[in-house]
């Protein structure tokens, strides 16, 4: 963990980016709140690109303040949630129609030779308002 504090103070965007997915990785309470951390300090690009993480790793119990930056992009034309936990992309719906914007659903889904639907995780949603 405290290599992970070392690059992202890092000036190299190269060393920024492997801490972030090694934050990811670990997924432990102390990561998330790390990256929920830098997601606050961070700005522009850098911040899409810890959402977009911590959408991948979300747990019930980080629900409320990935609400808070799901605010910020509730206003996007349309959002790509491949990859993104069940968890996430609910909080996601649920900002949305809070804040009035309509989505639409396009799942794509696969499903493995036993009929099954696979996991959440390999699914291919895209957000788009209406």
């Amino acid at each position: 963990m405290e290599l992970c504090g070392t690059l992202l103070r890092s000036p190299n965007v190269e060393e920024w980016f492997v801490a972030v997915r090694a934050l990811i990785a670990m997924g432990t309470h102390e990561a998330l709140e790390r990256l929920t951390g830098l997601y606050a300090r961070s700005k522009d690009w850098k911040r899409r690109y810890v959402f977009m993480s911590i959408a991948r790793i979300l747990t019930a119990e980080y629900i409320r303040p990935f609400q808070l930056m799901a605010k910020d992009f509730v206003t996007m034309e349309r959002l790509d949630v491949t990859g993104w936990t069940r968890t996430a992309i609910l909080t996601m719906k649920s900002v949305c129609n809070r804040y009035g914007v309509k989505v639409l659903d396009r799942t794509q889904k696969k499903r493995c030779i036993s009929g099954r639907n696979i996991s959440q995780t390999e699914q291919t949603i895209l957000i788009e308002k209406t």
